[in-house]
């Protein structure tokens, strides 16, 4: 019998592995590492203890962290391998499934990387040039023991320190941008808003992030739906929850998380169940600036993450998963109460009316057990109702109202057009 070769190339591989992903989200996956790091310690207080850093520049790239480190034996038989084995050892409750962030990131970004981890007594350095790895026909990265080699390690405490360097030169110019800076911190600020809540510290060149927060409203009259499900044979804990929010065409939508990461946000497609296309019974609507207060948002844990439903880049939502199949038509559902709701407000009166004595809740914060299976709204009295009263509309510059606005110290169009009004009246009527 006569062989053919059908081998992979390398460079076929690490093509393939990193085109498809985003920089930024590439360089999430590392803090990711760091996360699941931190996980499999003993986290009694959350994140409080751990912290990532990263350093970035057009020369290099640099991440480290305090988060346990990696153990050797992981090292040498799971954490570099192309792909996650079957018996290999998992984190609960992490976002990776397959095993491939981390190098996907250490080859998207450069040609040298040099990584080191200290896990209790096991202290390890791995140095790579990838393009000299390219050649060689062994998939196999060397590792030195630390301070039994010839050269010191960096780390004196649990945790793992990467550095790439002799960056790709695309990437050198990305990392030179201001621009690219700001988007990655608020691609990190809102994708890991509730781990950063949570207590872990993110630093980007000097700057600690502070979360995003994503709000619902909340008062006596207004309570936001929420239901709890447990699927997969109780694997898979959900809670869903729909209500309102500020007044944002930008903001609304449906956000979902997995295994606390923010996986798609402020989303007004038909894959969380606008516009009705799969399900026409649904007689949801496409989405229209009157929705804009709608706010959506699910979140699926589970301890085994091969069943939470998110794409390999974990971008995105794996619309195919029996899992969300079924938990789209909870969010369909629930979402019908919002927009009837939504539907009665018909006038910006209407929309700031509705928001009077209501409180912002971080959606981090929000517990299915406070809330019912039902949208609590009051009856609406809207200003169109009443002959009492007639809307005055018109336009002025916007610097000049937002000049008003600090004088008066208030925050809204409305009330600067109520305010002006009210003095006009008083001082040449009344």
């Amino acid at each position: 019998m006569e062989i053919i070769n059908a081998n992979p190339t390398k460079e076929f591989f690490i093509d393939m592995l990193t085109r498809d992903i985003k920089l930024e989200r590439a360089i999430i996956d590392l803090i990711d590492n760091s996360i699941d790091g931190a996980r499999n310690t003993k986290l009694e207080e959350g994140f409080n203890e751990y912290k990532v850093t990263l350093t970035i520049n057009q020369n290099y790239f640099e991440i480290q962290d305090n988060c346990g480190g990696i153990a050797l034996d992981i090292a040498l038989n799971q954490a570099f391998r192309f792909g996650r084995p079957s018996d290999a050892q998992t984190v609960n409750h992490s976002i990776g499934r397959f095993g491939v962030g981390m190098k996907r990131a250490l080859f998207k970004i450069g040609n040298n990387f040099t990584i080191e981890s200290k896990h209790g007594e096991d202290h390890f350095l791995i140095e790579v040039n990838v393009k000299q790895w390219v050649k060689e026909e062994s998939w196999e990265f060397e590792y030195t023991p630390v301070n039994r080699g010839d050269k010191p390690g960096k780390l004196t405490e649990d945790g793992t320190y990467i550095k790439i360097d002799n960056l790709h030169s695309n990437i050198a110019s990305e990392f030179n941008l201001t621009h690219f800076i700001n988007q990655l911190n608020a691609d990190i600020t809102r994708t890991l808003s509730y781990i950063i809540n949570q207590g872990l510290t993110i630093i980007v060149n000097n700057t600690t992030l502070q979360s995003e927060e994503v709000e619902i409203l909340k008062s006596e009259k207004i309570q936001p739906i929420a239901k709890s499900l447990k699927l997969a044979g109780d694997q898979v804990t959900v809670q869903i929850f729909a209500g309102i929010g500020e007044a944002s065409p930008e903001k609304a939508g449906w956000y979902i998380y997995c295994n606390d990461r923010l996986i798609l946000e402020k989303d007004k497609t038909n894959l969380t169940g606008w516009e009705g296309r799969i399900y026409d019974e649904s007689d949801t609507v496409k989405f229209h600036h009157i929705y804009a207060m709608f706010r959506g948002i699910v979140s699926f844990q589970a301890d085994d993450s091969t069943l939470l439903p998110i794409t390999t880049t974990k971008t995105g939502i794996d619309a195919n998963s029996n899992i969300y199949k079924r938990v789209k038509e909870e969010m369909i559902s629930m979402m019908k109460q919002v927009i009837s709701f939504l539907k009665k407000l018909k006038t910006d009166e209407d929309r700031e009316e509705i928001k009077t004595d209501t409180e912002k809740v971080n959606v981090n914060n929000l517990k299915v057990e406070d809330f019912k299976e039902t949208f609590r709204y009051p009856e609406i009295q809207s200003a169109k109702a009443s002959s009492r009263f007639a809307n005055i509309s018109y336009k002025k510059e916007k610097d000049k109202i937002d000049t008003v606005k600090k004088a008066l110290n208030i925050s809204s169009n409305r009330e600067v057009g109520e305010e002006t009004f009210d003095y006009f009246y008083k001082m040449e009527v009344e």
